[in-house]
């Protein structure tokens, strides 16, 4: 029966049994790029959805024209 045991053990920390404090020592080097990258998504996503609220509806009123009444009745007046 073979066991489930590596007979040499790697010389790399196991990260599951670390403690929060000993896994930011490992490699604290990624954290700021994930920060980056948060922030630059969320300025991404913010964007989009501001051009969508803003610049569609302005953009279909430049290409189509405000839309006319079809009689007086629906014009409110």
């Amino acid at each position: 029966m073979a066991l489930l045991v590596d007979p040499e053990p790697s010389p790399l920390p196991n990260v599951a049994k670390c403690s929060a404090e000993e896994r930011r020592q490992l490699d604290p080097g990624d954290q700021g790029n994930l920060v980056t990258f948060g922030l630059v998504t969320g300025f991404t996503i913010l964007t989009a959805f501001l051009a969508d609220v803003l610049l569609a509806p302005a953009l279909m009123v430049l290409l189509c024209g405000h839309p006319q009444p079809s009689s007086p009745e629906d014009a409110g007046t």
